[in-house]
């Protein structure tokens, strides 16, 4: 190190040397902590000097020696000579700097050379003085590598930053950091000035993010609390709108020094990615309406016949609101979701109001009508439907077309025609109803109840479909009645003993009654079973509650007549009453009745019986 007194660093810095001492003495110069000595100034020779010179510079104890060359060489003989002149003249001390290796030791020495004339210094004598300067060089060193790795890594991080706002500047997502008073301290990304042309910065959160619903008072209260992040992001909201923008919104709690003081909120734009999820959710949509029309031609033949024929009933509020329930459940099967929802609508409409609100009545019809006609229309080169309905076409088994064949070509009597006839268009009762399968397994899931498919019985009986339009087109009401009213929640059928899932079956018989032919139709579930006792309740005054007074048949009628509903609530699935009502009066309408069966606890069928037509429609 650099002793304390030590004038390396200041070149100003004065000598001091007792003014009485003979200064051909060399024992002053000796206490000096740096190298020094005197040169003559006219020969420029070493009058004397102190060990550490003579060490530095190796110069024997006694020898009279030059001045060494190092410094002839950085100062100049000449230059010394002139500034010996100016000193002695003028009185003046000049100081010059030196650095060299020292001879013995190889380390770095730096001096002044002090050039001085007075009263204290002999008129031909010029002081040298030397320092070492080793430490002081390795700290110059490192300084200098400080600086320098300073300096490149100010030049990195210029240059991380510049990276990290070009990843920024093409990021899909903005940023905004704020604080817990809700002020925007930082905002980031070219996305950032996007939705936020005016700024952000300085402003409150929810108002940039336009969340000033009080249902987010919640979450902002518990922001900076030490809650669970997992229950956070619950309650956390995941969009907003800010202008014509969708943004998705995510937040992630910063922490510094350990306390949570501050809020990063990423953004995203999710507005097209949305009308793309739902231009590809439409096309979805419309191809299963497609399949289901194609596929179950006939019950979706006789919804389009029932929206038709809506306008002859926009004046009897009973048969309309029963074409509407039953029109529901057909239109949510055939995936016509924003009518089915346009259905539920004038259903709670009528019932907030109580009354049969005409104008609205039109205006559903027309909207039924209008949104199946486009339909219609657009889809008519896939599915092959004509719009007005006039005729329809099916499938003949190339075996029935033969046996018409053998039985024209031996004279067979016309019944026997007439029966063949019948035959290339009847179906099993798992081709004629499979359809059913989806109302049953779709209802359910929206439910939150599992679902085993539809068991079809084996029987064989066979039916034309689409002489029984009208009639198959309310199944779905007895199927989703079952799946709502009837089976129970997975936990509780569990309690109970039963499979998980949902069971229903279908069972279609020929039966002959009093010389005429009838099909026997069964929906069994093995759900809850009806509590005839409640529904006694309901449909009876207080005073008529004996329970000896009412049969299950004749409640099926008050069902049937006064639209009461086996549960409490109303939803897009059932509770309105009108159900059972509509295919109870279908069937007496045919001629048939409906019966039911129930046991609580073991399950409900429904048995439906109707008379057989002929191919012509007629009954036989």
């Amino acid at each position: 190190m650099t002793p304390k007194n030590s004038f390396a660093q200041d070149s100003d810095q004065d000598l001091i040397i007792p003014l009485g001492e003979d200064m051909r003495t060399p024992g002053w110069i000796e206490t000096l902590p740096f190298g020094a000595a005197f040169f003559d100034q006219t020969k420029l020779q070493v009058l004397f000097s102190n060990s550490q010179f003579k060490k530095w510079f190796g110069l024997s104890e006694h020898e009279r020696t030059h001045l060494p060359q190092i410094f002839l060489d950085q100062i100049g003989e000449s230059r010394i000579r002139a500034t010996i002149s100016e000193v002695l003249a003028q009185t003046v001390t000049r100081t010059f700097p030196i650095e060299c290796k020292a001879a013995e030791t190889g380390k770095r020495i730096a001096g002044l050379v002090r050039i001085s004339s007075g009263a204290a210094f002999r008129s031909n004598a010029v002081l040298f003085l030397i320092d070492d300067i080793s430490e002081q060089k390795k700290s110059q060193v490192l300084g200098e590598s400080v600086a320098r790795l300073q300096t490149e890594n100010l030049k990195r991080l210029a240059e991380s930053r510049a990276n990290m706002r070009r990843v920024l500047d093409h990021l899909p997502q903005a940023f905004l950091l704020f604080n817990r008073h809700g002020e925007v301290t930082h905002s980031y990304s070219v996305l950032s000035s996007r939705l936020f042309p005016l700024g952000a910065n300085q402003k409150n959160i929810r108002e940039v993010l336009e969340l000033t619903d009080p249902k987010h008072d919640a979450f902002f209260s518990i922001l900076f609390e030490d809650i669970d992040p997992l229950l956070l992001n619950e309650v956390c909201p995941k969009e907003t709108q800010i202008g014509d923008h969708l943004v998705a919104l995510r937040f992630v709690r910063l922490a510094e020094d350990g306390v949570e003081n501050q809020v990063l909120c990423a953004l995203e734009d999710i507005t097209e990615v949305r009308a793309l999820q739902k231009d590809l959710e439409t096309k979805e949509r419309v191809r299963n309406q497609i399949l289901n029309a194609v596929m179950y031609r006939d019950p979706f033949l006789s919804m389009v016949e029932r929206i038709k024929g809506l306008n002859a009933f926009t004046d009897d509020e009973i048969h309309f609101r029963r074409q509407i329930h039953a029109l529901k459940a057909n239109l949510a099967f055939f995936g016509f979701r924003e009518l089915a929802s346009a259905c539920h609508g004038w259903e709670s409409l009528v019932s907030e109001k109580r009354s049969f609100p005409l104008q609205e009545t039109q205006d559903l019809a027309r909207e039924l009508h209008a949104g199946i006609q486009k339909f219609l229309v657009e889809q008519a080169d896939i599915i092959r439907i004509d719009p007005a309905l006039e005729g329809f076409h099916f499938t003949i088994p190339l075996q029935r077309i033969r046996a018409l064949q053998e039985a024209i070509d031996r004279n067979a009597q016309p019944n026997e025609l007439t029966s063949h006839l019948e035959n290339w268009v009847a179906l099993s009762t798992q081709q004629a109803l499979s359809w059913l399968n989806g109302v049953w397994i779709s209802t359910l899931e929206s439910l939150g109840k599992p679902a085993a498919p539809i068991q079809f019985g084996e029987t064989s009986a066979q039916i034309s479909p689409h002489l029984y339009r009208d009639l198959f087109g309310l199944l779905p009401l007895a199927v989703r009645n079952a799946a709502d009213h009837g089976i129970e929640t997975a936990a509780r059928r569990q309690d109970l003993g039963k499979p998980p899932e949902g069971q229903l079956k279908i069972q279609l018989t020929e039966v002959t009654h009093e010389g005429r032919d009838f099909y026997h139709l069964e929906i069994s579930d093995d759900g809850a079973g009806m509590d005839w006792e409640k529904i006694h309740k309901r449909t009876q005054p207080a005073q008529e509650s004996d329970s000896n007074r009412w049969s299950p048949q004749r409640l099926l009628r008050l069902i049937a007549t006064q639209e009461v509903s086996t549960r409490a609530e109303v939803s897009m699935v059932s509770g309105r009453g009108i159900g059972l009502g509509t295919l109870y009066e279908a069937l007496e309408k045919r001629g048939g009745q409906l019966q039911i069966e129930s046991t609580p606890g073991v399950g409900t069928t429904l048995k439906m019986t109707f008379p057989k037509l002929t191919r012509f429609g007629e009954p036989q």
